[in-house]
């Protein structure tokens, strides 16, 4: 595909959102001839990647990144729930345990596989012993699946494994009968027990999942689209949040990106602060959860979100050179 500055400035378009559009949108073929694969075929080979849900000890927060790699590295899409939900947004706008793993399971409920990273030995008597978010997510992942007539998929990791070079983490998958698991967890934790039947039962509603389309060259502001998300009552999946570029190829993590499309119920669209439109790279996927997904997408302000630039407006920079983009940027509110 041709590159020229002409071609950028008539999409009104970041450089990095152009060039990262041009990598999820352009393939070549075995003749190294650059072409557009259909949107639907695209979007369909994203959605079959399996997710992963990579449930933790929050004493392990540190090894987040790792687990997201790992998860990439054995072909799942992970969702991770610090990268979606995080934890200290989440405590802030629900002021509650319950609060915070109700929006946790918002992203569970979703997905295919659940992966435990842990430190006890992959066997039953260790589930008595897990951390009591990780028991009511593995109590619910399974009594959903069944009641979905779905089979359940929970697979054990060593954590440990993550951090050692010579060592290559294994994947140990684990047939616990549902049954047996809340027969456990009713003896040692009965509370986890009950509070699951209540999100099962519908006394506990889980949150809506929204979808953050920003341009990625706003991606310094994704911590406030997240925190804002939550005080309306919504899981936010940002993106670049949820799976960083670093954790993989960048043509793998685009794709992946787009693969997200299908464990949100809507999409919020951000313009670019900089250029006040919407990037090519959010229009492709946009597009995509619009026509092949037959999904809402909600435009959204950036001044509902306290984004310091927008919210502080001239006194926010320190220098006449800076204060000309703020002015034209407060001007998309």
């Amino acid at each position: 595909m041709e590159d020229t500055k002409q071609n950028r400035s008539e999409l009104k378009d970041s450089l990095l959102g152009y060039f990262l559009a041009d990598l999820i949108l352009v393939e070549r073929n075995p003749n190294n001839e650059v072409y557009q694969p259909p949107l639907p075929l695209k979007g369909e080979l994203a959605w079959s990647i399996p997710s992963a849900y990579t449930a933790f000890n929050g004493d392990h927060f540190a090894l987040v990144p790792l687990m997201r790699k790992y998860a990439i590295s054995q072909g799942r899409l992970p969702l991770n729930p610090e990268s979606i939900v995080g934890y200290r947004d989440s405590v802030l706008a629900y002021q509650s345990k319950s609060g915070v793993l109700l929006a946790d399971i918002a992203a569970l409920s979703r997905c295919d596989e659940m992966w435990i990273f842990s430190t006890a030995l992959p066997a039953l008597e260790s589930v008595g012993s897990l951390a009591e978010g990780v028991a009511v997510e593995l109590l619910f992942y399974l009594e959903n699946r069944r009641r979905q007539g779905n089979e359940s998929a929970v697979y054990w990791v060593d954590v440990n494994h993550l951090v050692a070079d010579s060592v290559t983490p294994a994947l140990a998958k684990l047939n616990f009968p549902v049954d047996l698991v809340r027969r456990v967890l009713s003896k040692d934790n009965p509370e986890v027990v009950s509070f699951v039947d209540r999100i099962l039962g519908g006394s506990q509603a889980l949150p809506r999942v929204a979808f953050c389309l920003h341009d990625p060259l706003d991606s310094k502001y994704a911590d406030w689209l997240g925190a804002g998300a939550h005080l309306k009552g919504y899981v936010p999946l940002v993106p670049s949040k949820a799976i960083e570029l670093g954790d993989g190829p960048t043509d793998l993590v685009l794709f992946l990106w787009l693969g997200l499309l299908r464990y949100a119920d809507e999409v919020w669209s951000f313009p670019s602060v900089e250029t006040r439109s919407l990037s090519r790279f959010q229009s492709f996927l946009g597009r995509i959860a619009i026509e092949h997904l037959g999904m809402v997408e909600i435009p959204q302000s950036w001044a509902e979100f306290d984004v310091p630039k927008i919210k502080y407006g001239d006194s926010w920079p320190l220098t006449a050179r800076e204060r000309r983009p703020v002015a034209l940027v407060r001007g998309i509110q």
